[in-house]
């Protein structure tokens, strides 16, 4: 997957474990989310499940235009984490709060059925994804 702003592999955003809310500064800097910004990324949303769950999507999701392009938003919910910036954020010790919640995802999958961007979940608005493993 790859954020909005700058492109990231899919081995940089699956880790092997649950995610409990209170780990998302942890895991924020873990995943280098902040790496080459220059302020704290205000919002990151942590899908909590395997790969091949999200994978599925591209091939099992509704159709959906985001933007002018083609994406796919599931069909069921995931689990999912929101990590969200405390305060005004200062740079470079981010901070971060979770919030656990269940939510339809929306993804662009490249043609060959693999997911290559997060866009948000379907619920929300502007949030930019890794995926939990």
């Amino acid at each position: 997957f790859t954020s909005h702003k700058s492109p990231k592999s899919s081995s940089t955003h699956v880790i092997q474990k649950s995610m409990h809310k209170n780990e998302c500064s942890n895991m924020m800097e873990t995943k280098q989310i902040n790496q080459n910004r220059t302020n704290c990324k205000k919002t990151n949303t942590f899908i909590r499940a395997p790969i091949q769950n999200v994978t599925d999507v591209c091939k099992n999701g509704k159709e959906t235009l985001v933007n002018k392009e083609i994406m796919r938003k599931s069909l069921g919910e995931f689990d999912i984490t929101v990590c969200k910036v405390e305060g005004e954020g200062k740079f470079p010790k981010c901070k971060y709060k979770g919030e656990k919640k269940k939510a339809k995802i929306i993804i662009k999958c490249t043609d060959v059925s693999l997911p290559v961007h997060f866009h948000d979940e379907a619920d929300y608005e502007d949030y930019v994804s890794t995926i939990v493993h």
